[in-house]
C-alpha cells in the first residue's frame, strides 16, 4: 500500500485516501524557520520511504 505524507506545509489540499494526478497542486508552502520555507512531501511503500 503507498500513502503519502507531508510536512511544513501552509495549507494542504489534499484529503486522505484521495487519489491524485500528475502535477496537481497538493498543497502551499510553508515556513520551516525563520526566513525559510518549505513542503516536504514522501511517498511510503508499507511505511517506509520510497520517493522524497
Amino acid at each position: 500500500m503507498y500513502l503519502s505524507a507531508y510536512a511544513n506545509n501552509n495549507r494542504l489540499l489534499v484529503s486522505e485516501g484521495q487519489t491524485i494526478k500528475k502535477g496537481q497542486i497538493i498543497g502551499h508552502i510553508g515556513e520551516a524557520g525563520p526566513g525559510q520555507t518549505s513542503l516536504h512531501f514522501e511517498i511510503r511503500n508499507n511505511g517506509k520511504k520510497h520517493i522524497h
